[in-house]
């Protein structure tokens, strides 16, 4: 795969994370009552975010992205820990499992997209899958 279609590919990342951050969550917070993408909230809950950072992570391991992995931990680290403070300042139960779990992997994919356009993430030889031969 050309490293201009895996850069294509990991924007198209970013993007789904940010219309799914702004688009679902955010407009849901803003307008409870019949709200912009209210309706698919549910589809983007924990399940979500658990396959898009799986995805993330097959993603960075076939495109042999440099460090990429250890990006991923670290932003799951960082925003999962920073989550977990505002959760106990607040006290409230807005922050949720399914939206801790679907920001922190749309936090990845901006991650991502960001490293590999500033040149601090680099795209290897791609990896490919071992065949079996009779």
């Amino acid at each position: 795969m050309p490293a201009a279609i895996a850069r294509y590919i990991v924007l198209g990342m970013a993007v789904l994370a940010i219309v799914v951050q702004i688009g679902v969550w955010g407009a849901t917070k803003l307008h409870t009552d019949g709200a912009l993408l209210e309706s698919w909230r549910p589809y983007f809950g924990w399940p979500y975010g658990l396959l898009f950072a799986a995805v993330q992570a097959g993603l960075c391991w076939r495109l042999a992205i440099d460090r990429g992995i250890v990006w991923l931990v670290r932003t799951w680290g960082i925003t999962g820990a920073a989550l977990l403070v505002l959760w106990f300042i607040t006290g409230k139960s807005e922050l949720t499992v399914d939206s801790g779990v679907a920001l922190t992997a749309g936090m990845g994919a901006l991650v991502l997209a960001a490293g590999l356009l500033e040149g601090q993430l680099v795209l290897g030889a791609p990896r490919r899958v071992a065949r079996i031969e009779n």
